[in-house]
């Protein structure tokens, strides 16, 4: 029988990393220590139940909806989880999902985004109340999870996400900086046999590859702000300088200053000048594949610690070292899955726009040699009118800076694909298989 609710509350520690894995149909088949002592259960009393067996009931069902649907997506999800532990006391987890073959990993974490927490908690608080109503008005469960997925998003963009996915995107990687901030103890050993502190050693660099590979990530996004800003000035530079030709020419005509008109005409730059703007909608496709990947990077950073700790929990005899072989290798997997399916579709988002830009910008620098070159054809001739002195004056500014901005996006541009290369993912895969390979013989 479900244990009900007393009110008390009990908070996960900090350097607690609690671990399980489910088949296709969430029944738990592997969970560790750290799992059993938070939820107030006994491994056996949890291996073999549905995962549900935690769920409080002031969550909405809304929320496994719309896991279950990204999950079906083969999507990470991650979320702020209020649980019932077996005493009926509650905790607060911040949950991270993975796809692991045809089965499902997590790793929890107490929260450390309160804000975030607190925020997500009084939108869950307003969902689960129409979803109890719409119950009790005889709706069924399914239904109810519905109309929970539906409110939940509509939630969701009142305050600035257009969907659940998206909101995960910038909530991560905030809650991973929380923790960092509040200062988890690194996982070490004092005492243990020598395989085991190797170990720990190969699990502390695994961190230290993830690590540096997030800050790669995060200044990349940084860029890629910064470019989207210099895409928007460039084509403003290339609309002006649509306009200081068109207004040269007539002026140059008119006054006989130019007997041919240019080659390359203000229709064609306004036609580049459109696809400077384009580019901006792919640099966003670019950015949302990034922002998926550092998704994907935060929480294989939790993966990594999860393993470290675990190692440390076998050398205290508080997990089976013939148990966390398995789990092990499961964290290494399930690790490395997720980071080479995000890493290939940012390299294709990446790679695509970098040939695009690369393409755009070959082509403006030759509509802009050929805009020069009328512009020094004119030169030979004295403008016989003022007007078309200064118009001629403006094309030269125009032209300027036109050509200054489309060299800075070439250049910016060519850099921000590349971003990914900083993963030593093989660096990465051999300290996880030193682990499991080391696991095998403790």
């Amino acid at each position: 029988m479900a244990p009900q609710p007393t009110g008390s509350m009990h908070e996960v520690p900090l350097d607690d990393l609690l671990f399980s894995t489910t088949d296709a149909k969430g029944v738990i088949d592997e969970a560790n220590e750290v799992f059993t002592r938070n939820a107030r259960y006994s491994r056996d009393e949890l291996i073999g139940a549905p995962h549900n067996i935690i769920r409080h009931p002031d969550m909405p069902g809304g929320v496994f909806a719309i896991m279950w649907d990204l999950l079906a997506e083969r999507t990470p999800v991650c979320a702020y989880v209020l649980n019932l532990a077996g005493d009926g006391s509650a905790y607060w987890a911040f949950a991270t999902i993975v796809p692991l073959g045809e089965r499902y990993l997590s790793v929890r974490s107490t929260p450390c985004n309160i804000e975030a927490r607190d925020l997500l908690h009084s939108l869950y608080a307003d969902v689960r109340a129409k979803e109890l109503q719409a119950r009790a008005g005889g709706a069924s469960a399914s239904d109810v999870a519905e109309l929970g997925r539906d409110l939940l998003v509509a939630a969701l963009g009142e305050n600035g996400f257009g969907s659940y996915a998206d909101l995960q995107l910038d909530l991560v990687p905030v809650e991973l900086a929380a923790r960092d901030a509040a200062g988890p103890t690194p996982a070490s050993l004092a005492e243990g046999g020598k395989a085991l502190r190797r170990m720990v050693r190969h699990a502390t660099r695994a961190q230290t590859i993830l690590i540096g590979f997030s800050e790669d990530l995060a200044a990349s996004l940084s860029q890629a702000d910064a470019l989207a800003r210099d895409l928007r000035r460039c084509a403003g530079s290339v609309e002006t300088l649509a306009k200081a030709l068109l207004s040269a020419s007539d002026a140059a005509a008119a006054d006989g200053s130019a007997t041919t008109p240019p080659q390359v005409g203000p229709e064609r730059l306004e036609s580049l000048r459109a696809e400077v703007a384009d580019l901006g909608d792919q640099l966003a496709t670019v950015v949302r594949a990034r922002k998926q990947l550092r998704l994907s990077a935060a929480i294989a950073r939790l993966q990594a610690e999860a393993v470290g700790r675990y190692v440390v929990a076998v050398a205290d005899r508080r997990e089976d070292p013939r148990v966390s072989e398995r789990a092990l290798a499961s964290l290494s997997e399930a690790l490395l899955a997720i980071l080479d399916t995000d890493v290939t579709a940012d390299r294709a988002a990446g790679g695509a726009f970098e040939d695009q830009v690369g393409a755009t910008t070959a082509t403006l620098e030759a509509a802009q040699d050929a805009v020069a070159h009328w512009r020094a054809g004119v030169g030979h001739a004295t403008p016989g009118t003022a007007g078309a002195h200064d118009a001629l004056r403006t094309l030269d500014v125009a032209l300027e800076a036109a050509t200054g901005m489309v060299a800075r996006v070439r250049e910016h541009g060519a850099s921000l694909g590349a971003a990914t290369t900083g993963l030593d993912r093989d660096g990465l895969a051999a300290e996880l298989h030193e682990i499991v390979d080391l696991a095998a013989k403790v």
